[in-house]
């Protein structure tokens, strides 16, 4: 009388229920969210806004939240994304009352790294804050830039147009 017992519909429900929730958590789709991406190259030390870059559509975690605002620490091309280690505030670019110099500097040189510049003829120490570093441009200048308080800005200018200037770069 084996045949005459009715199925078990339970355990077929369970079971159905069981394929169908982890068909889902297979095949649902990532989580996503919008990050900013520059719509055109951005040098160090140029604001970012919404006039140079518009949200996409990325996974969710792949990048550091990062709002738009501030200045590039470094350069930033067409396309890429804005990280949170390229954004900083105008503080961090120049102090009030400093001025930019564009002088050579090393190839490790970043954005917002401490520096001395070192006068030749004087021997007298500058305090300074990398602006720019040097790009990787084989036409361009090869030059960086330097913000040096105001009441010493004549005299390294000077020193870095003859060329008798050393530029020191902190370690991280």
């Amino acid at each position: 009388m084996l045949w005459l017992q009715t199925p078990p519909w339970g355990r077929w429900i369970a079971a159905g229920l069981i394929v169908l929730g982890a068909l889902w958590v297979e095949l649902r789709p990532d989580p996503t969210v919008e990050h900013p991406f520059a719509t055109e190259d951005i040098i160090a030390g140029a604001e970012i806004g919404d006039w140079n870059t518009k949200p996409q559509r990325v996974a969710a975690g792949m990048l550091e939240p990062v709002t738009v605002g501030g200045v590039a620490l470094t350069d930033i091309a067409s396309g890429e994304p804005i990280l949170a280690s390229s954004v900083g505030d105008r503080d961090q670019a120049i102090p009030d009352g400093w001025w930019a110099i564009e002088i050579p500097l090393p190839d490790s040189a970043r954005p917002g790294d401490s520096a001395e510049m070192v006068l030749l003829d004087t021997g007298s120490v500058v305090p300074a804050v990398v602006v720019a570093g040097v790009t990787d441009d084989a036409l361009g200048s090869g030059l960086g830039s330097v913000a040096v308080s105001g009441e010493q800005a004549a005299e390294v200018a000077a020193a870095a147009v003859n060329g008798r200037v050393a530029v020191m770069i902190a370690t991280r």
